[in-house]
Parts: C-alpha cells; structure tokens; sequence
C-alpha cells in the first residue's frame, strides 16, 4: 500500500495493477470507479477485530463481493470475500 498525500491510498494485489483503494477526501456511501470496478465506502468508523488486536476508527471500502477494512496508521488490516476472511493482520510490530 502507498499512500500519496491529498490524493489517496492506493493498493497492489499479485500482479494486478495499482488501484485506489481510497481517494482522498472520501465519506461514507460514495462510490468510485478504477476501471471497470466500482469501490464504495460502506463504514468510516467501524471496529475491527483481527488476531493483532481490535482497531478502531476503520474505514470499510467494498468492492464487488470484497471488503477491505482500512486502519489509521496500519493500512489494511483485514480483507473479506463474501463472507470469508482471505486475509487479516496477525501482528503489528
């Protein structure tokens, strides 16, 4: 994840191309599109918790049948499709 001042949070997956995950500045229920996806912000200030610990304050960005949960200073910490959890943060050092 890079993060480009007053622009947005973008994201890598393998070898996809570098989406916007979050555009700067962004509210709950807006939409966006990187190509042919549409992204929206369903949460801008939810709990989540992970095998790292709970954060607070995560922004929640859907995008087809994929969630991302973002933390403040942490990035993405959890990642879920459908109703399965593909990926979530186990530590923070």
């Amino acid at each position: 994840m890079k993060e480009i001042a007053n622009k947005g949070l973008y994201y890598k997956d393998g070898s996809a191309a570098t989406v916007k995950l979050l555009p700067y500045p962004f509210s709950k229920n807006q939409t966006y599109k990187n190509g042919t996806t549409v992204y929206k912000v369903t949460e801008t200030n939810t709990t989540v918790k992970t095998a790292a610990g709970t954060f607070k304050n995560v922004v929640a960005v859907q995008a087809g049948n994929q969630t991302f949960y973002i933390a403040p200073g942490n990035g993405i910490v959890k990642k879920v499709k459908g109703t399965k959890t593909i990926f979530e943060v186990t530590a923070i050092k």
